[in-house]
């Protein structure tokens, strides 16, 4: 179990961990499969925020990779009777202008529409401020592609802390 978090996540895979049928806790290589299907709603939803392409291969890539290295990466998932609905995808680096302050970045997160408004998006937070704290991190950085959704994820990260700091523009050049 990953403690530090106000909602106690598990992370043993035969435990049932569940409230209502859901669970959080660490990824495996076994669950490669139900990220990609999961990770399908994220890349169609975040497609229609980003000029750039959007490469549909490209979490079954980065996931083995990231499971790789749990000391510096991280991904947690949300389970709903044994189907993953949800994921967060995290690692550990620096900020450019002060080097020595090292910072969790979530690099995605994502929760399927028909699992949302429950617990699975703050429970995957807390999930990843508890790795953060156990890697001895003290800050954390989450992105929110707010024009898809109204500008909720934004609201929700700030009632859970977290301060909006900057905004990121992207353009085909």
């Amino acid at each position: 179990m990953v403690t530090g978090c106000a909602v106690p996540v598990r992370t043993d895979r035969d435990r049932a961990g569940s409230e209502g049928g859901w669970q959080i806790r660490r990824a495996t290589l076994e669950d490669l499969p139900g990220l990609l299907r999961c990770g399908e709603g994220f890349l169609q939803e975040a497609a229609g925020a980003y000029a750039a392409p959007i490469d549909p291969t490209v979490l079954e890539r980065i996931v083995p990779a990231l499971l790789a290295h749990p000391e510096k990466t991280c991904v947690f998932v949300a389970e709903r009777d044994r189907t993953i609905v949800g994921f967060l995808l995290g690692t550990v680096g620096v900020l450019w202008f002060a080097p020595q302050v090292r910072v969790a970045k979530e690099e995605a997160w994502y929760v399927q529409a028909d699992a949302r408004g429950g617990s699975a998006a703050l429970r995957l937070l807390r999930a990843f401020e508890a790795w953060a704290t156990g890697q001895g991190i003290r800050h954390a950085a989450m992105s929110a592609i707010d024009p898809l959704h109204g500008g909720t994820v934004g609201k929700f990260l700030g009632r859970q802390g977290y301060a909006l700091t900057e905004h990121v523009y992207l353009k085909e050049v």
